[in-house]
């Protein structure tokens, strides 16, 4: 793997930033480097995540209390270039309205999934994750398998647009044993859960990962959308 910056990495990280420091958030102009976290060294490569922006001072200080066994750890480095990141970045991200439905009678354990841009500003690009979780164990889709809702597929949402009553087939394996031969009470007593994590791409193509939500299956529930919210 190459151990320099690429021009498209840097330009990415010079534009996350707005060409500011990410230690003393000083705006630099064309007075700006971009640092390896890791150093080439200690086997550092160029990937993206291994960028930081600094300003000359910060640059020359990160080296220098390297060498004097004070250095600033990577794990801080990386917070701090993120804390940057999002300031000047956070304005590009759309509200997007998601949800779990079965309505238009489809049976489980076919799933319907609305997804929605719900902005009147920016375009966004989403990376859905979706797995079940059932008695405390988490189920991912198994390699090669719904790419759509393996946070491996790109949904791209104008503003305004997106996906109605898209759907996915849940597979065996992500079920309990023998739960669609379950009665509905006996289903909803269960309370098998489906988790969701958005990863919204702004214009920019970075990345913000969302907080998981989930999901609670009820047949019981007399109406067409048979799930609820569950924190």
């Amino acid at each position: 793997m190459a151990k320099e910056f690429s021009e498209d990495t840097k330009n990415k990280v010079l534009l996350w930033s707005d060409r500011h420091c990410c230690l003393c958030k000083k705006a630099c102009g064309v007075d700006i480097q971009v640092h390896h976290i890791i150093p080439k060294e200690k086997k550092g490569t160029g990937v993206i995540d291994n960028a930081i922006p600094l300003c000359y001072d910060c640059h020359a200080k990160v080296h220098y209390s390297s060498l004097q066994g004070n250095s600033i750890k990577p794990n801080e480095l990386k917070r701090r270039r993120d804390q940057i990141y999002e300031e000047f970045t956070h304005h590009l991200l759309s509200p997007v309205m998601f949800l779990l439905t079965q309505r238009g009678g489809r049976e489980f354990p076919s799933i319907g999934f609305d997804i929605r841009n719900t902005g009147n500003t920016y375009p966004i690009g989403v990376r859905v994750d979706l797995y079940a979780y059932a008695k405390r164990k988490e189920i991912h889709f198994k390699k090669g398998e719904n790419g759509y809702y393996s946070g491996r597929h790109i949904w791209n949402l104008n503003p305004g647009k997106g996906f109605i009553n898209a759907n996915f087939i849940l597979p065996d394996y992500m079920m309990p044993v023998g739960f669609t031969e379950l009665t509905a009470e006996e289903q909803s007593s269960y309370k098998l859960q489906i988790r969701i994590k958005l990863t919204i791409i702004d214009i920019l193509e970075r990345e913000h990962e969302l907080l998981p939500e989930g999901f609670i299956y009820s047949p019981t529930i007399q109406s067409e959308q048979k799930w609820y919210a569950e924190p």
